[in-house]
């Protein structure tokens, strides 16, 4: 492998025009990659959405891969230096691995459940080891277009890539964090929660996470999405049901729950919070040993504090569409492929 090359690589360019966005991208793959790439995945802003086809083709004949896919996003980011805002054309490309086009049929082993609809990348391990991520665009976006090496494109309804088993691993963390201890409910009625251990449940929340009386002032108080896991009192066994919070009562301190919970059951508060699952993830990423150089594809962006434990691995990331909510907002946890590029020189 020539000195100062790499096995993958990831550019990102957020330049308005999409002709010089690829000019910038490719141009600094073909300085940093040890020859052609054996994929190359090509992420375009949505706003360019109706260029895919014409940037997935420059992309492909500039860098020759063996197998190209491009898809377009709400949000896609990456870049070999972390912390890039969102971008307008990203590709992510790595050599010494062996990916393939799989059919819709065989994305995903039988009985396994089909999560393609909570967000836009499904990633599956099979029992053979190998690794499967299924991508899907919105109803407004074209659909994904697969070029091979030879220029054969084809667009499936939802395609899928495969990395053979010992090339990729797949890691997945929960979004979310605990608030505070489990607390009895004290003060309830029907859906409406008022007070936990005597404490009306807005305070609790206030406390446990940190928030600034400024912040709380007013009417109009915003907190993360929130859910209560819930041991009912009558219950002798279980771990407790997840139940959504709908809002919070700037007047009582209650909050709406989508569900009833009773005087006596035990809650535990728990607020989404997508940076301790891609911490986890990082850290997961950083404390692999596997030789060779390494890239990451994740459903939510990575910023610059985690820099540390990736470098110099490179990043590509796509915005995750969750279909599932807490408090109105996407409540998802955070899914990676940890891919192991070798040079087989």
């Amino acid at each position: 492998m020539p000195e100062g090359r790499r096995l993958t690589g990831c550019g990102a360019s957020d330049h308005p025009d999409p002709a010089v966005a690829v000019g910038e991208v490719v141009g600094h793959l073909q300085n940093s990659l040890a020859g052609s790439p054996q994929f190359a995945l090509v992420l375009v802003d949505a706003k360019n959405g109706s260029l895919l086809s014409t940037i997935a083709a420059t992309v492909h004949r500039l860098l020759g891969p063996d197998l190209l896919l491009a898809v377009a996003a709400t949000h896609v980011a990456g870049a070999e230096v972390l912390g890039s805002a969102r971008a307008s054309v990203v590709v992510w490309a790595v050599c010494g691995i062996d990916v393939t086009a799989v059919d819709d049929e065989d994305r995903r082993p039988t009985g396994t459940p089909d999560t393609s609809g909570s967000g836009i990348l499904a990633m599956h391990q099979r029992s053979d080891g190998s690794v499967v991520v299924g991508f899907r665009t919105g109803a407004d976006a074209p659909r994904p277009l697969f070029i091979s090496g030879d220029g054969r494109s084809w667009r499936p309804m939802r395609p899928s890539i495969g990395f053979a088993a010992g090339s990729a691993t797949l890691i997945r963390a929960r979004g979310h964090r605990e608030v505070g201890p489990t607390m009895v409910a004290t003060e309830a009625r029907g859906r409406t929660l008022l007070r936990l251990d005597h404490v009306p449940v807005r305070a609790v929340l206030v406390d446990q996470l940190e928030t600034t009386e400024a912040f709380v002032d007013g009417p109009s108080v915003e907190f993360p999405p929130l859910r209560a896991r819930v041991h009912r009192s009558s219950d002798l066994v279980g771990g407790g049901g997840l139940i959504d919070i709908i809002a919070v009562d700037p007047e009582d301190g209650s909050v709406e729950l989508a569900d009833e919970v009773d005087v006596g059951d035990r809650v535990q508060l728990i607020a989404h919070d997508p940076e301790v699952a891609a911490r986890v993830v990082i850290e997961h990423v950083g404390r692999s040993d596997t030789p060779g150089d390494r890239g990451v594809l994740t459903d939510h962006e990575i910023g610059s504090q985690h820099a540390d434990f990736l470098d110099p691995i490179a990043v590509a990331t796509i915005g995750a569409v969750s279909t599932g909510t807490a408090g109105g907002e996407p409540w998802a946890e955070v899914a990676a492929v940890l891919v192991h590029a070798f040079d087989e020189d």
